[in-house]
């Protein structure tokens, strides 16, 4: 494990973001799509 990664280190501005009125499915399905393994769910633009 290493401990001399900082969080500037591996954070960026973009995200992939779905609704939180979006099915699993759809989140899932987007996850695949566009090869990640995660997701923000966002309401109106705004991390919830």
């Amino acid at each position: 494990m290493r401990t001399d990664t900082t969080v500037r280190d591996v954070m960026h501005r973009e995200f992939l973001g779905a609704s939180e009125a979006d099915s699993l499915a759809a989140a899932a399905d987007l996850m695949v799509t566009e090869a990640t393994d995660c997701l923000v769910v966002v309401r109106g633009g705004e991390p919830v």
